[in-house]
């Protein structure tokens, strides 16, 4: 994984990283379906927006925030 990070200026590919790791997260710790945790993969994904938004910079990740 270290490869990511060969251009530290690569913010982007940063956030895919991490992108990746959240959707781990989603699919092993908060699962699709229980509202609690829907509205807790709400508020990452919104929180992620709103980096990528401060930041001028838009993923390639699919970020499956409805809102």
């Amino acid at each position: 994984m270290l490869s990511y990070f060969s251009d530290r200026d690569n913010i982007a590919v940063i956030l895919e990283v991490i992108w990746m790791a959240l959707w781990n997260y989603r699919e092993d710790s908060i699962p699709e379906g229980d509202e609690m945790h829907d509205d807790e993969w709400s508020d990452i994904t919104t929180a992620m927006a709103w980096i990528e938004e401060d930041l001028g910079i838009t993923t390639e990740v699919n970020h499956g925030n409805n809102k």
